[in-house]
C-alpha cells in the first residue's frame, strides 16, 4: 500500500480544492465495517493520507447498523452511511455516534445489483427526498448507468447459491444506462435545485433510439452433444458421448485454456459449443502465466 500511495497521491494533491483543482474530500476506507475492525490498519491510512499531502476533508462510509459504523470509523474522521432506503433510521443512528456532524449519504444506490433469473430491481426516488429534507448531502450511486463488459460483472453468493450479475449496470440510475434521461431523474432534478437553490440548467436533447429488432431462434440449433471429462489417460481429449474424442489444440496442457459460461438460451461462441443446459466450453491456446495477477472484484 505505501508503494500505491507513493504513485497515486502525488497525482491526486495537485487536483485538491486548496490548490484551485476538483477534489473537495478524500474516503480513507469503503465500507470496511463490513468485514473488519482492525482500528491500526484504519488510522495508517489516514496518516499516510496526510503525510502525502492530503489537506482535504476524510471522511469513512459504511452501512447503517450499529457493528459496519463501530468498526469502519475513526475519531476526527467524518462518519457517513452507504444507503437505499430508511434515510431517517441511519441519520438518527449517525447522531447517537457523531453528534453535531452533519449527516452525509456517501452512496446512495438508486438501484441494485441485477442477478440472472431474477426482476429487475428498482428504488422509489423519495428516499432522495428524505435526505434532503433531514438536511444531509448525498452522493448518486450511480448517478449514470453503465455496462460491464466481458467478464466483468462478477457475481453475489448468498445461502449457498451464486448469484451470477448480468451484463446490465444500469442500477436504476437517474440517466439510463444508453444514456435516456429517466422519470427518476426528472424527480430528482425537482428535488435537488429546491435545496441547492441552484438554477437548473438545460437539458440535452434526446437522441433517437434504434428501432427494436426480432431475433430469430430456433430450438435446437445451438445444441451439440455434451462433452464428458478428460479421458483418464490424461491426454486432455474431452470424451463425447458414443466414445470419439474432441482433441485440444496444439500446445499442450499448460497452452489450453478452458472457460464455461453460464448463459440462460444456450448461445455459442467463437469456437464454443452450447452444451443441453446452456453451458458454452470454448478451448482456446494462451501463453502460461508468469505470475499471478490480483483480481478485484
Amino acid at each position: 500500500m505505501r508503494r500505491t500511495f507513493d504513485a497515486l497521491l502525488p497525482r491526486i494533491t495537485p487536483l485538491q480544492t486548496s490548490r484551485g483543482g476538483p477534489v473537495v474530500a478524500v474516503q480513507v476506507e469503503n465500507e470496511y465495517g463490513s468485514y473488519g475492525d482492525d482500528r491500526a490498519s484504519m488510522e495508517w491510512v489516514r496518516d499516510a493520507l496526510v503525510r502525502r499531502g492530503g489537506t482535504e476533508l476524510l471522511y469513512t462510509a459504511d452501512g447503517p447498523t450499529e457493528l459496519m459504523l463501530d468498526g469502519g470509523t475513526l475519531p476526527g474522521v467524518l462518519a457517513t452511511a452507504t444507503l437505499g432506503s430508511r434515510a431517517d433510521q441511519a441519520a438518527a443512528l449517525l447522531r447517537t455516534r457523531r453528534d453535531g456532524e452533519p449527516f452525509v449519504c456517501a452512496e446512495f444506490w438508486n438501484g441494485w445489483f441485477d442477478h440472472w433469473g431474477e426482476r429487475h430491481h428498482t428504488r422509489s426516488a423519495e428516499t432522495l427526498a428524505e435526505i434532503v429534507a433531514d438536511g444531509g448531502s448525498v452522493s448518486l450511486y450511480p448517478a449514470h448507468g453503465g455496462t460491464n463488459f466481458g467478464l466483468w460483472a462478477g457475481a453475489n453468493h448468498a445461502d449457498g447459491v451464486l448469484q451470477p450479475t448480468v451484463t446490465s449496470y444500469d442500477s436504476d440510475a437517474p440517466v439510463a444506462e444508453h444514456g435516456a434521461l429517466t422519470p427518476k431523474f426528472h424527480a430528482f432534478r425537482a428535488t435537488l435545485p429546491a435545496a441547492t437553490g441552484a438554477p437548473p440548467r438545460p437539458l440535452p436533447r434526446s437522441r433517437p433510439l434504434l428501432a427494436p429488432r426480432p431475433v430469430p431462434v430456433r430450438a435446437g440449433t445451438a445444441r451439440r452433444p455434451r462433452l464428458q471429462p478428460p479421458d483418464p489417460a490424461g491426454t486432455g481429449a474431452l470424451r463425447r458421448p458414443g466414445g470419439t474424442a474432441h482433441q485440444p489444440r496444439p500446445g499442450g496442457a499448460r497452452g489450453v485454456h478452458r472457460v464455461l459460461l453460464l448463459t440462460s438460451a444456450g448461445p455459442v461462441g467463437p469456437g464454443g459449443r452450447a452444451g443441453p443446459h446452456g453451458v458454452v466450453s470454448t478451448s482456446r491456446p494462451v501463453p502460461p502465466r508468469r505470475s499471478p495477477v490480483p483480481r478485484r472484484r
